[in-house]
Order: structure tokens, then C-alpha cells, then sequence
């Protein structure tokens, strides 16, 4: 029982730093999450708006850049006829709060 809380509470403080600064009320950040933490072993993506790829970063609140990834652009929408890109960083594995 303590196992599984404590997997659980981890991917919760993954990801709980990254979602909320990931997401804006006001629309000023272009990095989309749909979930508040992530388990370590677990998928990891989030979305990104706008006309340029480019490279992304995951870094602890106060720290320097743990992982780095390139965004990879995204399937043409039907409905919107934009195109978005993806930041994958399933492969970051290590617990912490981390800002994307």
C-alpha cells in the first residue's frame, strides 16, 4: 500500500511543477499539458503552439537545464490547418518539480 502511494505522490511532483507553469490563464504561454504530474516510467508530452519548431528544456525550479529535446512537428489538422509540435520527454525519468 505504501509502495503505491508513494509512485503515485512521485508522478504527482513530477509533473506539478511543470503543468503549472506550463499552462496560462491569460493565454501568454504556448505549452499545453492535459495532466498535473506524470509517473517516472509513464509517457511524457506536452504541446506546443506556434510556427517554429525548435528545442525544449525540463529544468528543476532553480537550476540549470536536466534534459533537452528537439520538438517534433505534428500531424496538419483538419479542423484548424495549423500544425503544432510535440516535446517528448517520456526518457526523463528522475523525480522531481521541473519546469518545461
Amino acid at each position: 500500500m505504501f509502495k503505491r502511494f508513494f509512485t503515485f505522490f512521485a508522478a504527482f511532483v513530477i509533473g506539478a511543477i511543470v503543468a503549472a507553469y506550463g499552462q496560462s490563464v491569460d493565454g501568454t504561454h504556448k505549452i499545453r499539458l492535459n495532466q498535473v504530474g506524470f509517473y517516472p516510467e509513464g509517457p511524457k508530452i506536452a504541446v506546443v503552439l506556434g510556427d517554429k519548431g525548435g528545442s525544449f528544456s525540463l529544468q528543476p525550479v532553480a537550476g540549470k537545464a536536466v534534459f533537452r529535446g528537439v520538438l517534433k512537428k505534428s500531424l496538419r489538422s483538419d479542423l484548424a490547418g495549423n500544425y503544432t509540435w510535440i516535446a517528448d520527454f517520456s526518457s526523463f525519468t528522475t523525480q522531481g518539480k521541473y519546469v518545461l
